[in-house]
């Protein structure tokens, strides 16, 4: 069986090992004034890990473009227990989502890609 862990804060020089040691991260966002993007989901796919998260998440349409884990509608419990079910009972899924969500890191959110655009954008203005 699979166990939850509830961990509160956790310390900087700490976060990745979670991120490690986890087979799913689950962000149940509630407010999209204050998940306006979702840097951990990033961190989480950043580390192979699948992502569960709601349409709050800043970053919910690329979760489901790309199929890096499962977006849900806010506030619905049931819908959040059979995604978190729906990875963890099919390892295979996960694994796929895992790495889907690695490979969009390394093609659309690498610092090196981004400052790359932002240097094209002050290009284009000037």
């Amino acid at each position: 069986g699979s166990t939850i862990h509830f961990t509160g804060y956790i310390p900087q020089h700490r976060v990745r090992e979670y991120y490690d040691g986890c087979s799913v991260f689950v962000l149940p966002s509630l407010s999209p004034e204050l998940e306006t993007f979702g840097i951990v989901l990033l961190e989480a796919m950043a580390c192979g890990r699948p992502v569960i998260t709601t349409e709050a998440a800043g970053m919910a349409d690329d979760i489901i473009r790309y199929g890096t884990g499962i977006v849900i509608r806010m506030g619905d419990p049931e819908a959040l227990a059979e995604a978190i079910l729906t990875v963890l009972l099919d390892d295979a899924l996960g694994k796929r989502m895992g790495l889907a969500g690695r490979r969009l890191i390394e093609t659309t959110y690498d610092w090196k890609i981004i400052g790359g655009r932002i240097e094209q954008l002050y290009k284009d203005v000037l």
